[in-house]
């Protein structure tokens, strides 16, 4: 995918994303984490609501602290699942239109043990 082809120019100059659908379970929290496999680039996590979405419902980026991984929970309050698009990729302000290579972890927790959003 071009960088900007979603979220209109959701990936900036960083470099292209890569986009995943992903349902929040009910009543839970969910972490994402994308650490990037060379830890002196940084990842950035976006949350959007679809694929059109003009902005993000939230954003982390990984940096010198975290070994460039981008970490983010969201909760679900609702009593039925919610979908969302992760848009992983380079943080935008990083020039040369590079795209990260990272692994992906999600992880389900329930309220108290531990992440809130």
């Amino acid at each position: 995918m071009a960088a900007g082809a979603t979220a209109r120019r959701l990936s900036g100059n960083g470099g292209r994303n890569l986009y995943y659908s992903l349902n929040l379970a009910p009543g839970k929290y969910t972490r994402v984490v994308a650490a990037p496999i060379n830890h002196q680039e940084d990842a950035v996590v976006r949350v959007l609501t679809d694929c059109t979405a003009t902005t993000s419902e939230s954003s982390a980026r990984g940096g010198g602290i975290t070994n460039g991984a981008a970490v983010l929970c969201l909760g679900n309050p609702g009593a039925s699942a919610r979908e969302v698009v992760i848009g992983v990729g380079r943080y935008s302000g990083e020039a040369n239109d590079l795209t990260v290579a990272f692994d992906l972890s999600v992880e389900l927790r329930d309220p108290g043990q531990g992440f809130t959003p």
